[in-house]
């Protein structure tokens, strides 16, 4: 279905952002990738950047000025915004974007202009509607204007690690945030709290998710040594925690040749969901509608184990730890 194409060399970042690819080169600036080749429009090579609604903000360096580019319209110079910066502990609840600096958050609105300072210490999980949040030592919600605590979750215990939890672990996803993690012993479990009250919205357990979001549903795959081989899909409503699907692939993923406790990463496109097996060095695509790999691809490169995968106008952009992306074309 894909074949190769091109290799791009030394990629930090990838985004997708409506209808444009953005590529952060280590030595070689922000591109757009337009035409199946990249064009530059920044000659900074970014240290990190994130965006934010119409705007891609990034940093030369850590803790040094953010530049910004608006979107679409890459003709225009970067703007500043001065100051210290932690970019890469930015938070946004939609249209303000708030920016750690020195034991405050800066606030700005959706044309980057400064509109308020919170103290909150550390910077905090996630912000949602004049709220944030923190995991540890309890997940806790506070109000943003004056650090009063509005909630906790006192039973924890699915918190072990105190240190940090992996953004594929945490999500706030519209006014609920979702923790993939131990509840309790011996049983895993993918939560959903309130993130005004803190209650539980709807809780599964029993796997080991791994999960992604797309679109408006939370998409959990895996193939596991539990005790013996399992493969599974599910696919579950986000808001009401419904489970669309659930479909036992051990069998298919076996027979095609899946390497169990593998590290994956999905797209979607309409009834394809394509799959990068980070370790196994291998896409391939499944078909939601007869639960049968109809293809797949296995990479000989020297990179150990690939890292990420976009789809954007029928190319597939597979990065692998060696910051390279591999363009594979739709044939």
């Amino acid at each position: 279905m894909f074949t190769p194409f091109q290799q791009l060399e030394k990629v930090k970042y990838t985004y997708l952002h409506k209808q444009e690819l953005i590529i952060c080169f280590a030595d070689k600036g922000i591109a757009i990738y337009r035409e199946e080749a990249p064009v530059q429009v920044s000659a900074v090579s970014p240290w990190y950047a994130c965006r934010f609604n119409d705007w891609l903000l990034f940093q030369a360096e850590n803790e040094g000025p953010v530049q910004y580019l608006q979107t679409g319209s890459w003709q225009q110079p970067a703007g500043i915004l001065e100051g210290s910066f932690l970019l890469y502990k930015a938070l946004t609840d939609g249209n303000t974007i708030y920016i750690p600096a020195a034991n405050k958050l800066q606030a700005f609105n959706e044309h980057l202009q400064p509109v308020n300072t919170y103290s909150v210490g550390r910077a905090p999980a996630a912000i949602y509607k004049d709220k944030y949040f923190r995991l540890v030592p309890h997940l806790s919600g506070f109000s943003l204007a004056d650090n009063t605590k509005l909630w906790e979750v006192s039973n924890d215990a699915f918190l072990e690690d105190k240190t940090m939890l992996p953004e594929s672990y945490f999500s706030l996803q519209n006014g609920l945030l979702i923790i993939r993690s131990k509840f309790e012993s011996f049983k895993n479990y993918l939560t959903a709290f309130d993130a005004s009250t803190g209650i539980i919205t709807w809780q599964h357990h029993g796997f080991l998710p791994a999960t992604q979001y797309i679109g408006d549903e939370i998409f959990v795959f895996s193939y596991l040594m539990t005790p013996g081989l399992q493969g599974r899909l599910c696919i579950i409503n986000r808001e009401n925690g419904e489970i669309l699907k659930d479909a036992d692939l051990t069998d298919e993923l076996t027979q095609q040749g899946f390497k169990a406790s593998d590290y994956y990463r999905l797209v979607k496109q309409d009834h394809y969901l394509y799959i990068m097996a980070g370790y196994g060095k291998a896409l391939y695509a499944f078909n939601m509608n007869t639960d049968k790999i109809d293809w797949q691809y296995k990479f000989n490169i020297p990179a150990q184990w690939l890292t990420d995968i976009k789809l954007y106008n029928d190319s597939l952009f597979i990065t692998d730890e060696q910051e390279n992306v591999h363009v594979l074309k739709r044939s």
